[in-house]
């Protein structure tokens, strides 16, 4: 069935379901030998492999379909839909991350407008396939994504990823900043000197009394914060769109 929405979310074939995706904790390992590397299943990537010594993308994460809103999600389609079509993978152009597990295939195929995510839960081949979205607070989203891959799947330009699946030029640069004040952190760097050499660059050093009593500690303190705040969870904000 079509889904009348007030919003061009309504021109893709799509099937809505208040659907339950498999929590990031129930699902099996992996039966392939196993890495060196994992990440954790709390961390929102599944216990699917992700190697720390690539960058993103040459190895990119397989993120958790619920907590990752960019994820097209693709299943057998109800019997008589018309919409419903047959999808090669392989022939839409480079996959970058590849993974069968219980739950279906997850595959990163490249694109140089961003990258497409798809969670295929059905696997056996010559099956009809549908889009499958999730009516959650993330719909308008999800249904742009779909529109995007549907659009590669019928040979056309995907065109640009959706607001909200990747970063605007202040936001980048702001991650980036959050990035670097995590590696002083963990270099054990004081505030001081995260102000001067990355928060306030070139900034005149401050000492004592005047430094403690600083606008400029208090914003570097403020950052700290919001990096730590980040890297414990809060970036599955951002894999959700924001």
């Amino acid at each position: 069935m079509r889904i009348s929405r007030r919003s061009s979310c309504a021109a893709t074939p799509i099937i809505a379901a208040n659907i339950t995706m498999p929590s990031a904790t129930s699902r099996p390992a992996i039966r392939t030998p196993k890495p060196r590397w994992r990440c954790s299943p709390g961390d929102g990537a599944s216990s699917f492999p992700c190697a720390p010594d690539f960058t993103a993308d040459k190895a990119p994460a397989l993120w958790a379909p619920e907590l990752a809103a960019a994820t097209v999600v693709l299943d057998s389609a109800p019997p008589g839909y018309a919409d419903a079509r047959q999808v090669d993978l392989a022939s839409l152009g480079d996959i970058v991350a590849d993974q069968i597990l219980p739950s279906g295939r997850h595959v990163v195929l490249a694109d140089g407008e961003g990258k497409h995510r798809v969670w295929l839960r059905e696997t056996r081949p010559g099956r009809r396939l549908a889009f499958v979205i999730a009516t959650d607070r993330r719909f308008s989203l999800r249904a742009a994504v779909a529109q995007r891959f549907d659009r590669r799947m019928r040979g056309l330009a995907g065109g640009p990823s959706p607001v909200g699946c990747r970063p605007t030029p202040f936001q980048r640069n702001r991650l980036i900043l959050l990035l670097n004040l995590l590696d002083a952190e963990q270099a054990k760097a004081s505030r001081r000197e995260m102000a001067s050499v990355l928060v306030y660059r070139g900034m005149a050093p401050l000492r004592g009394a005047e430094w403690k009593a600083s606008n400029e500690r208090r914003r570097t303190q403020r950052l700290v914060d919001e990096a730590i705040k980040l890297r414990s969870g809060g970036y599955r904000v951002l894999l959700g769109g924001g």
